[in-house]
């Protein structure tokens, strides 16, 4: 019976690298990047429904999304060996990864924004200052998941995980160009990348009026 190698691959990394300004943006934007491959892997593990779940992961060898070893890094690629050569299968237990990758980082970003929320209010400042759904918006269209599947026959693993890679390779240097979000006209630009709409209120930074905090005054 043919198996298939589902090659994951979870971004973006250069993008992260190019905004960070300090080293604790790289550090960061690791640890995010960490924690979304490890609940990723985690999902498509439990979509398999293999038991022990351990045989359908290659790469990591290990998982610690259920075990509390937080503090050990899960790598941003992730393959499995799934018991199945159909195409249909490969992209269920795929895409099962992709929910759960975006349903962790709405319920990141919405948790860190309430904390921007209670510290605008604990400083009596406009709570309307931070435009939590745009910033939303940015966080969901930022992480990238990439995967390919490659059937193979026992005997033939070596050569299939190498037409794996290179399948990788090409998918990654494809760009997916999706629907623009409608947005605003005039708003400001991200300073971190300069690609992003700022999701902070224009008030802030507008020099036309004559004091641009005058509504933070206490």
């Amino acid at each position: 019976m043919k198996k298939t190698i589902l090659l994951v691959h979870i971004g973006p990394v250069q993008d992260f690298i190019a905004s960070a300004r300090r080293c604790r943006d790289l550090w960061y934007g690791s640890r995010l990047l960490s924690e979304v491959s490890r609940r990723v892997a985690d999902a498509m593990l439990t979509a398999t429904g293999v038991d022990p779940r351990e045989q359908a992961l290659i790469f990591p060898g290990r998982l610690h999304a259920r075990d509390g070893d937080a503090d050990v890094s899960v790598a941003n690629k992730i393959q499995l060996i799934l018991d199945s050569d159909t195409r249909e299968e490969a992209a269920r237990i795929a895409e099962a990864g992709r929910a759960r990758m975006r349903e962790f980082l709405e319920e990141t970003a919405r948790e860190e924004f309430g904390r921007v929320s209670d510290a605008l209010e604990a400083a009596r400042k406009p709570a309307g200052d931070f435009k939590d759904e745009r910033a939303l918006n940015n966080v969901l269209d930022m992480m990238e998941l990439f995967w390919i599947a490659v059937p193979f026959e026992a005997e033939q693993y070596a050569t299939a995980r190498k037409k794996a890679e290179a399948l990788l390779g090409a998918r990654k240097n494809t760009r997916d160009w999706a629907q623009a979000a409608p947005i605003e006209a005039g708003l400001l630009k991200s300073s971190l990348d300069g690609v992003r709409e700022s999701v902070i209120h224009e008030r802030v930074f507008d020099a036309r009026v004559r004091d641009p905090y005058q509504d933070w005054q206490h």
